[in-house]
């Protein structure tokens, strides 16, 4: 079961539960390509959209500010 929040903006932070942090990379790159896409036409205009990914594995000792700041590094990387 995954929890998608909105943090402002255009940011969100989706959390899901992986057997192993290897898993978040699979399930980040198909989110990825499902919220990009460009090329495609409204009938007003031309709409382009693409989604950056940053992600972060949790750890028990984290505190959910770490963790967002955590992902917001791997998103400027």
């Amino acid at each position: 079961e995954a929890k998608i929040y909105r943090i402002g903006g255009g940011e969100f932070a989706l959390l899901f539960d992986v057997e192993k942090p290897v898993d978040a990379g699979e399930v980040a790159i198909r989110c990825q390509r499902v919220l990009s896409f460009g090329g495609r036409q409204s009938s007003k205009s031309d709409l382009d959209v693409s989604a950056s990914v940053g992600l972060a594995v949790w750890s028990d000792q984290q505190t959910a500010e770490t963790l967002v700041e955590n992902a917001e590094a791997a998103l400027a990387e």
